[in-house]
């Protein structure tokens, strides 16, 4: 378990993986298989993580044999194992954020929400 912070100053990244490596897996991973495939198993794993499920974790772990995939499972459960839950639980929302933003969803949602400044 990591030392608490003496200084109270608030991590700029509190994911598991620095966020643009985060990004790159994430991009990796959508490019060879689909978005909707990742953000169910991101679901999953938040709700899993949220109620304490950590073996939910392996059991995600085996439905993909992609390098950058086993490398985002692998990060996810040294943080698991190490009882950073709520780093664990934040790089996998972020996972799937980063995922939506690569979506056409995204951007009819980004559209929308854009047209409510528009002057009428």
């Amino acid at each position: 378990m990591k030392a608490a912070n003496p200084t109270g100053i608030v991590k700029v990244n509190p994911a598991i993986l620095p966020l643009e490596e985060l990004r790159q897996l994430v991009l990796q991973i959508i490019l060879r298989d689909d978005i909707k495939p990742f953000l169910r198993q991101m679901v999953i794993l938040l709700d899993s993580l949220k109620v304490g499920q950590v073996n939910r974790v392996a059991e995600v772990a085996r439905q993909s044999n992609d390098p950058a995939f086993t490398k985002l499972i692998a990060a996810l459960s040294a943080a698991v194992q190490e009882g950073e839950l709520v780093a664990a639980r934040i790089t996998v929302f972020l996972a799937a954020g980063y995922a939506y933003q690569e979506s056409l969803d995204y951007y009819w949602a980004l559209r929308d929400y854009l047209d409510r400044f528009r002057e009428s």
